[in-house]
Order: structure tokens, then sequence, then C-alpha cells
């Protein structure tokens, strides 16, 4: 329900990467145009473990017409943590251009037997329609037990149909969850 996926040719590639602290498959308020992008990644294949690897950063906008690379990175070996090792790599200058863009990454380890396998992250989504950041009363959000979404208001269709057993209310219900884009304005 939150987004946080990929798709992989690799049986046991495992991908991890974020915009801003956020995972892909996020939707997050846009930062202000021209804004760097903080991208962090890591990346695990536990029977490949020197695999060497392409990254593609590839953006575009909600209803455009086509996606553009923006940029293209190597990277060698595992960089996910381990109980031995604890790395993260980043990717720069990648900026925010504006409106409702979103960001995916397109990732391709090169194999021994020469046919690469390739993986695709889910997008970072930019809302630029959020509003201006106010005082929060968090005491009208609301989640169940079993969702990672929250609803900033007890008024959204969503959040009537929780039952009592599962509802979670005030703070609490924000706590490991990303909010409902689709909740009411209080």
């Amino acid at each position: 329900r939150a987004r946080h996926v990929y798709a992989t040719e690799d049986k046991n590639l495992h991908l991890v990467f974020k915009v801003n602290g956020h995972l892909s498959g996020d939707i997050i308020p846009a930062p202000q145009m021209g804004a760097e992008l903080q991208i962090s990644y890591s990346i695990r294949d536990d029977d490949e473990p020197g695999a060497a690897y392409t990254i593609e950063v590839w953006s575009g906008k909600i209803g455009g017409t086509a996606v553009s690379m923006l940029d293209s990175v190597s990277a060698a070996g595992n960089t996910i943590a381990t109980a031995t090792a604890t790395a993260s790599q980043t990717i720069s200058d990648i900026h925010y251009s504006g409106g409702s863009e979103f960001v995916y990454f397109k990732v391709i380890q090169a194999n021994e037997d020469g046919v690469p396998d390739r993986a695709w992250t889910a997008p970072v989504w930019f809302d630029d329609s959020s509003p201006a950041p106010g005082p929060i009363d968090d005491s009208q959000f609301v989640a169940s037990k079993n969702s990672l979404v929250y609803h900033v208001s007890p008024n959204c269709r969503s959040a009537k149909a929780i039952k009592a057993s599962n509802r979670i209310t005030g703070s609490a219900a924000k706590e490991g969850r990303t909010q409902h884009v689709g909740c009411p304005v209080l």
C-alpha cells in the first residue's frame, strides 16, 4: 500500500533507494525549484557480491509525454548494510526542476554470462500542490494497526472504514506511516 516496491530480473538482488530521506514509492512535498535532491542507495546481491552496476536516474512530469535520463553512475559490489558493513552510497547533482515531477532509478547489473539483469524502482513522487506547512493538529490523525498509511482527518472516507478494534488515533497514528494523500484538509 505504501508503494515501496521495485522490479528485478535477479531474484536475490536487493535495492533500497531514497530521495530526501524518503523511500522510492513515497509521495513527498516538492522541494524548492532547483534544489539538489539528496539521493542515497544500497544494493546487495548475495550470490554476486562483487557485481558491477550502472545506475540510471530517470525523471518526468506527471501527465508528461516522456521521461528523460538525468544521469548514469557506476557502482561495484554490495553496498547494503550487513553484519560487517553499513555502507550506503549517494548520487549528487540531481536537481528538482519544478512541478509534479517524479524520479526513479534503473539498475543494470553486469553478469558473468554477459546478459545483464535489470531492476527498476518505484518513483518518488513530488507533490507540488501541498499547502505551506503550518501548525499540525495531530490529535485528529487516524490509522489502522494493519496499515502503513495514516489519515489527517477522521472525516476521510478511508479513515471512517477502519474498525474500532484496529483504530489508532493521535500522534501514534503517524509513527512509521506515510500520509494518505487523498485526505480532506482539516
